[in-house]
């Protein structure tokens, strides 16, 4: 991970006031358009910009977020933000805690179907908790994706949306139907991926094509006369 962006001495001498205007301008040019810069770089440039920006990221791209998880080669359960204001878990301005609950259950035999969280029953959710969700390798991360911006992004080093294979980090499984995370830790985990692949994908179209070598004419071989008379 780069290190934060440092204020050189000119942006130190202005009024803090006029410093955090400045920046705030800066943040919301870049917060609707490309919100791995503004979370791992933007959001570091000072205390203010790091709340500020966190309590928007809570309104407006974490119920962007969705949360995938592969039992096997044929179940598939998509879960997204829990926006209902129930009780069950803290909201996401407070110690960090968001709740997500099923979105939808995809299971593909060899003739597949689809259920909604409203159609969830309560084997099916025992069976997610139980067999589905022991599956997830914390340290692999190879059974679950993490998605953000789908249908808001166009960029991204997928396309349309932001997505990789990262962790779930302080993960809670409470039903089948309903988990809990640190979502700041899982948003830092899937955009210091996303700005990852970006520097691997301009370092390598950026970086000078190998040329081969010269060509150069082979020397001619001896005539067969002359290697007798060397022997």
């Amino acid at each position: 991970m780069p290190p934060p962006p440092s204020l050189s001495p000119i942006w130190r001498a202005l009024p803090n006031d006029l410093t955090e205007v400045i920046l705030s301008h800066l943040v919301t040019s870049n917060f609707s358009t490309d919100p791995a810069y503004t979370w791992t770089s933007l959001r570091h440039l000072s205390a203010h910009q790091k709340r500020a920006i966190e309590l928007r990221f809570a309104r407006v791209w974490l119920p962007t977020m969705s949360i995938t998880i592969y039992g096997g080669t044929s179940h598939q359960v998509e879960y997204r933000l829990d926006d209902a204001g129930d009780d069950s878990g803290p909201n996401p301005e407070e110690e960090g805690y968001a709740t997500f609950v099923v979105d939808t259950y995809d299971h593909q035999p060899i003739g597949g179907f689809t259920m909604t969280a409203k159609r969830l029953g309560t084997l099916t959710g025992k069976y997610i908790q139980d067999v589905v969700w022991p599956q997830y390798d914390e340290f692999m991360h190879r059974s679950v994706t993490v998605r953000l911006g789908e249908g808001v992004l166009n960029g991204g080093a997928k396309g349309g949306y932001l997505l990789n294979d990262t962790s779930l980090p302080g993960l809670e499984v409470v039903t089948g139907e309903r988990i809990r995370l640190l979502w700041k830790g899982a948003v830092d985990e899937l955009l210091r991926e996303e700005m990852y692949m970006r520097r691997v994908g301009e370092a390598m179209v950026c970086s000078p094509v190998p040329q081969p070598p010269p060509f150069r004419t082979p020397l001619p071989l001896p005539h067969p006369s002359a290697l007798r008379e060397c022997v």
